[in-house]
């Protein structure tokens, strides 16, 4: 059995086990700020994201501080390019 079959959360709509799916491109944006994984259920449907254990994210906040400094940095280049090229 995959890590993907099973990931012990529970569905909010019918109470089964639901699997993780592919994340969505705003998903991924999203988890460079809070770590989200996308899951769906195979019984009635439902498809949503939930943040991952908190173990998974608060080992690496080395890791974030990063992300978050490289998420600042590339809004800050598009400012200064939009203001100095004036698109």
């Amino acid at each position: 059995m995959s890590p993907l079959d099973e990931s012990g959360y529970t569905c909010p709509s019918c109470g089964q086990l639901v699997r993780r799916t592919h994340r969505r491109f705003l998903d991924r944006v999203a988890s460079l700020i809070v770590p989200l994984r996308r899951y769906k259920c195979g019984n009635c449907g439902w498809n949503g994201v939930r943040v991952s254990a908190k173990s998974d994210w608060v080992q690496r906040p080395r890791v974030m501080m990063i992300r978050l400094a490289l998420i600042i940095l590339v809004f800050l280049a598009s400012v200064w390019i939009a203001i100095h090229l004036r698109f």
